[in-house]
């Protein structure tokens, strides 16, 4: 895949063939696609969800899967940015034609469906769901939610890209979906603060908007890893117990 063009976006799956129709689905965010479902530790929610009954689906995220350094990915995200490339606004209108045609193909049954992510995974799910009206379900560990707060976005505050996919923005819409977010009690790499910021503005949204209940829930854990932005094998279990509790059998 290319991330410049409108070539469609390749699809990686683990779990119940294809041939079996719909099932609960899991769409996950998390790196390269075939990383995404084989590498530790971004596999960890891939192989708690699987159980003979259900399915993965993965696509590359931007400037990740063959021929592209993970490690460098964000560097080219922020270069992107400066550039005026709005590859955001391209991948998710791609993973929405994608999903549509599974849909309508009978692969895919909302009512059986979630989408989740793991940190830069986590902004691009949650954008997801913003953006595909059908799309009701959103998980999340350590999820970026503010770019500019990673390290190398902070002079993009200001850049229209940023701000036309900033999550605040989408924060009414996000307030008629089901998420919860995982994330550690001191991680400066994504910035807890923000974190709490989006769901308590989510939360405002839809009390303005005169929703009964909004269903966004945020987990705080202490932090481990690398600037606390580690996701330990219980957390992972957690949401993905949490997720196999209400998506239908």
């Amino acid at each position: 895949m290319s991330n410049h063009n409108d070539t469609p976006l390749e699809l990686f799956h683990r779990g119940l063939p294809f041939d079996h129709g719909a099932c609960p689905t899991l769409l996950y965010f998390a790196a390269g696609g075939k990383e995404s479902l084989n590498e530790e530790p971004f596999c960890q929610p891939v192989d708690l969800f699987l159980d003979g009954k259900t399915r993965i689906l993965t696509v590359d995220l931007p400037f990740h899967g063959e021929g592209y350094d993970k490690m460098k990915a964000m560097g080219l995200w922020a270069l992107s940015l400066v550039a005026e490339d709005d590859f955001i606004g391209r991948f998710i209108t791609q993973v929405g034609q994608l999903l549509d045609k599974l849909k309508s193909e009978g692969l895919i049954n909302p009512s059986k469906f979630a989408v989740a992510g793991l940190s830069r995974g986590g902004f691009l799910a949650t954008l997801a769901a913003a953006e595909i009206p059908w799309l009701n379900n959103v998980l999340a560990f350590a999820p970026v939610t503010v770019l500019p707060k990673l390290e190398g976005f902070e002079k993009l505050s200001d850049n229209k890209i940023v701000q036309k996919w900033s999550l605040s923005h989408k924060a009414e819409l996000l307030a008629q979906k089901k998420i919860r977010y995982y994330i550690g009690n001191y991680d400066t790499r994504v910035d807890t603060d923000s974190c709490y910021s989006l769901v308590r503005n989510i939360v405002r949204k839809g009390k303005a908007a005169s929703l009964r209940t909004v269903d966004t829930e945020l987990v705080i854990y202490p932090s481990v890893g690398q600037k606390g932005h580690g996701t330990p094998p219980h957390i992972f279990e957690a949401g993905i117990t949490w997720l196999k509790g209400f998506l239908e059998y």
